[in-house]
């Protein structure tokens, strides 16, 4: 299962838990795009906005994760 969060708010973080019905997630991984909201990829800095590592956690079969403003998170949930 894949997920994907967006938090648009420009200056706090989101807490999110995740029960998914009918699904005990048992592992998970996550990538993050995020930074300054006017970031962008130019010809001179094309990797100022790129996908990186992004820690959730599992716990009794649920995802939780705090997102960062700005930010848009893809969750692959097993």
């Amino acid at each position: 299962l894949t997920l994907t969060l967006a938090n648009c708010s420009l200056d706090e973080e989101a807490e999110i838990s995740c029960d998914i019905s009918g699904m005990d997630i048992a592992s998970a991984s996550a990538e993050i795009l995020t930074g300054e909201v006017h970031s962008l990829n130019e010809f001179d800095s094309p990797e100022a906005v790129k996908p990186a590592s992004f820690e959730v956690s599992v716990k009794d079969g649920k995802l939780s994760m705090t997102v960062p403003p700005c930010a848009v998170v893809s969750v692959i949930a097993e």
